[in-house]
């Protein structure tokens, strides 16, 4: 029996050798883990103010940012009712001008009803040329045209006599048509 309790004794010293060997294995590492914690805690504080200042610089980057992009929004603003101002100007320039168009054009209508209602004999062109001086400028220059052209040659001639025509008496092409038909002048 002493072998037995003997063993049981080596056992015990053997259980009690391992178990205070891992009781100070987890005591140091506790230590380790407290110290590697406080060093990490220590490394956080002192790299605090770097870490304050980018934050500081961010914000600061973000209110830039905020400042360009209104700065942009009414620069674009700006610019687009000066353009509205524009064309609402030259809307009203062109109205205008349309108006003064339609006002000549009547006045210009008026004149030329006035030209035909005071007699074809004594009607004056608007460079002050007599129907009769047109009509026989016109007469003149197509007797000139030669005897030999195609159709197709004679009607090219046609419209560049009447056009060289209405040109020297400062009349249009379609004026000249009338005071031909009023004279009777059908070529």
């Amino acid at each position: 029996m002493k072998k037995v309790l003997l063993g049981l004794f080596l056992l015990l010293v053997i259980v009690a050798v391992a178990y205070i060997k891992t009781t100070r294995e987890s005591e140091r590492q506790a230590e380790v883990y407290l110290n590697g914690h406080n060093a990490g805690v220590k490394h956080a504080e002192a790299d605090r103010p770097g870490i304050d200042s980018l934050t500081g610089q961010l914000a600061a980057e973000r209110q830039a940012l905020a400042e360009y992009k209104a700065a942009v929004a009414d620069s674009i603003a700006l610019q687009d009712e000066q353009h509205r101002l524009a064309v609402d100007s030259l809307s009203r320039v062109i109205d205008s001008q349309q108006a003064d168009i339609e006002r000549l054009q009547k006045l210009s209508l008026a004149n030329t009803t006035a030209a035909t209602k005071s007699g074809s004999g004594s009607a004056a062109g608007s460079s002050g040329a007599s129907h009769e001086e047109i009509v026989s400028h016109y007469k003149l220059a197509m007797s000139r045209l030669p005897a030999d052209l195609s159709d197709y040659e004679y009607r090219v001639a046609v419209k560049e006599v009447r056009i060289e025509t209405a040109a020297r008496f400062s009349i249009t092409v379609k004026r000249l048509n009338q005071i031909r038909r009023e004279h009777n002048v059908n070529f």
